[in-house]
């Protein structure tokens, strides 16, 4: 008799840990919401639909995508903080997550620890352009005319201390050369002026510039990497080994709290979903590079020294917000 009773309640004990293991491995158990900290239309929000819908067959659960800008990406930063942290919410946004705190001063919502790194989409081609018609055909011509010209030239940026504005400064601290600098109220009116010779340079992503580029309005100097990009080699980098720069990225985030179980089933999906040879040849039409091989400790590690970098340059260069 105590035999069979032993039996008989370790069976019902495997039974009843069956549910709580099941749940504890179960991800995404259900509908999945992509934050996108810009308006929709724009490259993000064109990336975040795309990706979406390859998640949403990865991981088997709808994939919803919800535009929310505003406060230099801090609106949807602060939004994907305080949801449930079940990794559920993520957050798709580039580097401007780590700049706006320090530009702005003050930030709903602390990036470092509020928000965990889930997984690394793409990063972002940006291209040094000049008009046409600007006399320095070729990197080289113009870094030569900006040493014997300091403050000569003029360089547009879509936004005062954004991403494109920062590189910018690393590439004149690269070269010891001065350039103007002209902030704009976001990328079109600024490659209208570049187009028409207004102002001389501007750092934009290759996605905007491309077509001005086919249609000979733009001339490219070089691409913001110490290498070529792929799809054009023939455009020379701006930067050579050693030098220090940024690169621009897509990355996903989730609240700090999300368990790793279901960053890490987020993490995979998307490495599986850019390593696909269709997806990747559709994102270099929108001239970005696929990544997605990052391990979200890698990412928050690099996420923690690229503040640190951002912030250094924004406090030595006293650079404020418009």
């Amino acid at each position: 008799m105590p035999i069979r009773f032993n039996r008989r309640l370790f069976a019902l004990l495997a039974l009843c840990s069956l549910p709580l293991a099941a749940a504890a491995q179960a991800f995404p158990t259900k509908p999945l919401r992509i934050v996108v900290a810009y308006p929709p239309g724009g490259g993000a929000d064109i990336l975040a639909r795309d990706f979406g819908q390859k998640l949403q067959d990865k991981l088997k659960q709808p994939v919803i995508v919800e535009n929310k800008p505003g406060a230099g990406t801090l609106l949807a930063a602060a939004q994907v903080a305080s949801a449930p942290a079940d990794g559920h919410t993520l957050l798709l946004v580039t580097n401007t997550l780590l700049i706006s705190p320090q530009l702005q001063g003050s930030s709903p919502v602390n990036v470092l620890k509020e928000l965990k790194p889930v997984a690394s989409l793409t990063e972002i081609v940006f291209v040094l352009v000049t008009p046409a018609d600007l006399p320095q055909k070729t990197l080289p011509e113009l870094i030569s005319y900006m040493k014997a010209n300091p403050g000569k030239v003029n360089y547009a940026t879509p936004s005062q201390g954004g991403i494109t504005h920062l590189i910018g400064t690393q590439f004149q601290e690269a070269y010891g050369v001065k350039m103007v600098t002209v902030p704009y109220k976001g990328t079109a009116p600024a490659l209208v002026d570049v187009m028409s010779g207004r102002v001389q340079t501007m750092l934009d992503a290759m996605t905007t510039s491309l077509p001005h580029l086919k249609a000979g309005k733009l001339r490219a100097l070089g691409v913001a990497d110490d290498k070529p990009w792929a799809a054009m080699p023939e455009i020379p980098p701006m930067f050579t080994k050693g030098q220090q720069f940024g690169r621009g990225w897509y990355h996903l985030f989730t609240a700090a709290g999300a368990p790793d179980a279901a960053v890490a089933a987020v993490n995979a999906a998307t490495a599986e979903i850019m390593a696909e040879p269709a997806f990747s040849a559709k994102l270099a039409a929108l001239a970005l590079m696929p990544t997605g091989q990052d391990s979200p400790a890698r990412l928050k590690a690099d996420m923690a020294a690229e503040y640190r970098l951002w912030g250094d340059l924004i406090k030595e260069k006293g650079i404020k917000a418009e």
